[in-house]
């Protein structure tokens, strides 16, 4: 919520409905039923939401995926499979750089 309140800008909306929902496709079922907008990850949109979809303009906004574990952690094969897992299943449009950085931390 604050990183859209900090893409969008905090306007005043006591006047407003407010829908707030756990699931995307709900939320994007309610803006196609009551009107409104709301924002979705690019990888939610499906082809049968494009005459209602409007990009970002340059920049767009991005998110970054870490996998942050203890020092102790000891399962070094199950951490790679899951990053080589998320990357395979990102498509390559969206990624920036693949690079793997270990960070002793504390």
């Amino acid at each position: 919520r604050n990183q859209v309140l900090n893409i969008c800008g905090h306007t005043n909306t006591n006047g407003n409905i407010q829908f707030k929902s756990g699931s995307i496709e709900a939320l994007k079922k309610m803006v196609d039923n009551y009107g409104g907008f709301t924002l979705v990850p690019e990888m939610a949109i499906s082809t049968n939401d494009n005459g209602h979809v409007l990009h970002f303009q340059k920049p767009k906004p991005v998110r970054e995926v870490s996998l942050v574990v203890q020092q102790t952690f000891s399962k070094e094969v199950l951490l790679d499979a899951l990053r080589h897992e998320i990357l395979d299943k990102t498509p390559k449009e969206f990624e920036k750089n693949q690079r793997f950085i270990k960070i002793n931390w504390r």
